[in-house]
């Protein structure tokens, strides 16, 4: 992955607007991303799910909603940029 990339510097660029920073960590999961990933300049983000594949399984709403703010966000200053 380059870590220049325009929408993962926008990404950076929004979590800084709040204090937050980027955590890139390798992953075994299958995403989407990793089909993409040849062609199309992808990541994925991590939607706090917790205790994966198991009958425990869910996602605290508070770091979903963060996710979707935050994307949000991303689009928009990409739009500003065109």
């Amino acid at each position: 992955m380059d870590h220049d990339e325009p929408l993962l510097t926008l990404y950076r660029a929004v979590l800084a607007q709040r204090g937050a920073q980027v955590q890139l960590r390798p992953t075994f999961i299958g995403s989407d991303s990793s089909a993409f990933r040849p062609r199309i300049k992808t990541f994925t983000l991590s939607t706090g799910v917790m205790n994966e594949h198991s009958t425990e399984e869910c996602v605290p709403l508070a770091p979903l909603e963060q996710v979707v703010q935050d994307t949000l966000e991303v689009l928009q200053m990409w739009r500003k940029r065109e």
